[in-house]
């Protein structure tokens, strides 16, 4: 889970369930992909993370549209564990998106299933 407080400066914060126990961690404000530990393996995580960087050499300016782009890739690797990824009993449903410009606050959900 990410947690985003921009009240009086932005701090962004990750709650992560390893399987085992929670951790609770303040984040640098920089590019992040996030892989579930109960989905992914390590090793799927690394390819993942190596996707990320490809990407983010081509995409230096964060544009909403190209993040969605590639979150919604079901081209890279494997169905198992490409970025929309499907297996037979769990895959990606959704994409959410919260674009904050000023004092605007949008959010964009992207549902894959219905």
């Amino acid at each position: 889970m990410i947690l985003v407080d921009w009240e009086n400066s932005l701090k962004t914060f990750e709650l992560v369930w390893d399987g085992e126990q929670k951790h609770f961690t303040e984040l640098k404000q920089e590019p992040k992909i996030w892989s579930s530990s109960t989905l992914y393996t390590n090793e799927m995580k690394t390819q993942r993370q190596i996707w990320f960087s490809k990407w983010l050499t081509i995409n230096t300016e964060f544009e909403q549209d190209n993040i969605l782009q590639f979150h919604q890739n079901e081209t890279i690797g494997t169905a198992d564990m490409s970025l929309k990824m499907k297996r037979d009993i769990v895959e990606t449903v959704s994409v959410t998106s919260v674009k904050k410009e000023s004092s605007s606050v949008n959010m964009l959900y992207l549902d894959f299933v219905n």
